[in-house]
């Protein structure tokens, strides 16, 4: 009986977390199409001016995601932690929106207001995932985790429409009070979750705790591999995505309307096996599902690098449309195998430092991706990207073959 109210308290700790995450996520993917719209209309900024908003966005994963994953692993209360900082996000966008009705504020400052309200986003996010760990039975993460990625996947199709039309009909300053309810509502409802402590050695310095994690990593041979083959495809859609529309639009001459249609088709996609992603992995296991988002991808990559050789411009735009949506269609399964994976396979109290590495390797070999597919690109063409993302992928296969044995000893 205990057990049994026990879990029903996890299952109940668990859906104020989500859907507080919901809400939350909901105003932060909004401020991706508000912010850079406050700069060119407010402050009437060029190209370059504009695109440092997505840098001031990007730059605090590099600098503080080791720094807030030590925090967070020695958060005994990760609740209040993390509605703290959505509080915290709520108060900074609060005092942003008066310094621009008042016009009090200059355009270092705004930078500097993003880049505060996406570190306390960082911290939020490591929290948040840390939080999951401790509110979710173990055999009850590839559900929980499935739910996770059913809403991120309809928030990314929605969110952003959502954004444009309360910026089209009430402004850019109501898409920012939004916001600031979003992060409020949020962080209260998180104060009314219970954790037990989950907590590393306090006294452990930033750079042992960093050490220890690597250590922790290098000699598990599953998390090793998922991250190794997690890399690889990271760079390699880096190296793709940075190139994609420059070469959609200039050299097989797609309209902005037919980007739109690619890209729309790739999220559709998503969404769908979004909700499908638990089945499918109960269904045929953790290893054809890694091998199903390396292959999908590996064939995206082939009908990109085919369409080049055809004529037919319906033809091309089919096999584009294809492309976009195969790219897409299983990071919700990859997602869903590979953090159950690593919440399986590492202790709650080392989760937060484990989880910030991942981070680390989605945001922080973009820019090394995106300076070298321009290099390449220039000197080779869209076939010489084609064939390093390729040949990045074809690695990924074979660590998947040569570990399959090992990826196959973890069951959900």
């Amino acid at each position: 009986m205990n057990t049994l109210k026990m879990f029903d308290r996890k299952k109940s700790y668990f859906n104020i977390l989500w859907i507080s995450s919901i809400i939350n996520d909901l105003g932060g993917k909004t401020s991706i199409l508000t912010m850079p719209l406050i700069a060119i209309s407010f402050f009437h900024t060029d190209v370059t001016k504009t695109a440092f908003v997505t840098t001031m966005q990007f730059l605090p994963h590099l600098f503080f995601s080791f720094f807030f994953a030590n925090l967070v692993s020695k958060t005994s209360k990760k609740q209040i932690l993390l509605g703290i900082t959505n509080i915290l996000s709520a108060l900074l966008t609060m005092i942003l929106i008066i310094l621009i009705i008042f016009n009090l504020i200059y355009l270092w400052q705004f930078y500097l207001f993003l880049f505060l309200i996406n570190s306390l986003s960082v911290l939020s996010g490591i929290t948040h995932s840390a939080l999951i760990v401790c509110v979710v039975e173990h055999d009850k993460l590839i559900d929980a985790n499935s739910k996770l990625a059913i809403s991120d996947s309809l928030l990314k199709l929605s969110a952003p429409s959502i954004g444009g039309v309360i910026i089209k009909y009430l402004g850019y300053l109501f898409a920012l009070i939004f916001d600031t309810l979003t992060f409020l509502i949020a962080g209260v409802m998180q104060f009314f979750i219970k954790t037990e402590d989950n907590v590393i050695n306090k006294f452990e310095n930033k750079k042992n705790s960093l050490k220890r994690t690597f250590s922790l990593i290098y000699h598990h041979k599953l998390l090793f591999n998922l991250y190794l083959v997690f890399l690889l495809i990271t760079f390699s859609l880096g190296l793709f995505q940075t190139i994609q529309i420059f070469h959609l639009t200039t050299a097989l001459d797609f309209t902005e309307s037919e980007i739109g249609l690619i890209i729309s088709v790739g999220s559709l996609g998503m969404v769908l096996m979004s909700f499908l992603s638990k089945k499918y992995i109960e269904k045929i296991g953790l290893f054809k599902s890694i091998l199903s988002f390396v292959i999908s991808i590996t064939l995206a990559f082939i009908l990109y690098f085919s369409a080049q050789f055809i004529n037919n411009s319906i033809i091309i735009f089919i096999k584009i449309l294809l492309a976009q949506f195969l790219i897409f269609l299983f990071n919700p399964v990859f997602s869903v195998a590979s953090s159950t994976i690593r919440q399986q396979n590492v202790k709650k109290e080392y989760y937060p430092s484990v989880l910030a590495i991942w981070t680390y390797l989605t945001r922080g070999i973009l820019p090394i991706s995106s300076i070298l597919a321009g290099f390449i690109y220039e000197n080779a063409d869209i076939s010489g990207v084609m064939i390093v993302c390729f040949s990045m992928v074809l690695i990924c296969l074979v660590i998947l073959y040569i570990n399959k044995k090992e990826f196959k000893k973890t069951k959900f």
